[in-house]
C-alpha cells in the first residue's frame, strides 16, 4: 500500500493531467513549449528534468522531436506519464529516469534540448542543477520559473 505522501503526489500528478487533457496546462508550460518550437524541434532529442506528467515531452514529440528521456524524482508522476504515453502511442519515443537529476546526472546522455519547467525553483543546490543540465545540452536549454503567488 503507497504511503500517504505517494497517494497525495498521485493525486497531483493525476489534477495535472485533467488539467493538461482540457488544454490548461500549468501557465509557464506552454510558453517554454512555444519557444522552443519556433527555434525548431524537429529531428532533435529532448531531456526533460523535471518532467512532471510529460507534457513538455509529449507536445515536443508532437512538434517532431525524435526521442525523450524524462527524469523525476516523483514515481506518481512517471506512472501518470507512463499511462499518458502510452494512450498517446508515444511510449516508444520516451525514456523515463526516477531520481534526482543532479545525482544521476553522470550517467544521463547529452541530448539536443534539455528542458526545466518549474524545476529551478523548487532545487535546493540550483547551482549545481542549473551547470549540470546545460552541460547535456548540444543545441538549446529552456527553462520556466513560475510566478511568485499575487504577483
Amino acid at each position: 500500500m503507497p504511503r500517504a505522501g505517494e497517494r497525495e503526489t498521485k493525486k497531483w500528478a493525476l489534477e495535472d493531467l485533467a488539467l493538461y487533457r482540457k488544454g490548461k496546462p500549468a501557465k509557464t508550460t506552454p510558453l517554454l513549449v512555444n519557444a522552443l518550437i519556433r527555434g525548431g524541434v524537429e529531428a532533435l532529442s529532448l531531456l526533460d528534468i523535471g518532467g512532471g506528467i510529460g507534457v513538455v515531452q509529449f507536445e515536443l514529440l508532437r512538434a517532431g522531436a525524435i526521442a525523450a528521456t524524462s527524469v523525476d524524482a516523483s514515481t506518481a508522476y512517471i506512472q501518470v506519464a507512463r499511462e499518458e504515453a502510452a494512450r498517446a502511442a508515444m511510449e516508444h519515443r520516451i525514456t523515463y529516469v526516477n531520481g534526482d537529476f543532479v545525482s544521476l546526472a553522470v550517467a544521463i546522455p547529452e541530448t539536443d534540448i534539455v528542458t526545466l519547467d518549474r524545476v529551478i525553483c523548487c532545487y535546493d543546490d540550483v547551482k549545481a542543477l542549473v551547470s549540470l543540465s546545460a552541460s547535456k545540452a548540444r543545441n538549446s536549454t529552456g527553462s520556466s520559473i513560475p510566478e511568485a503567488p499575487g504577483g
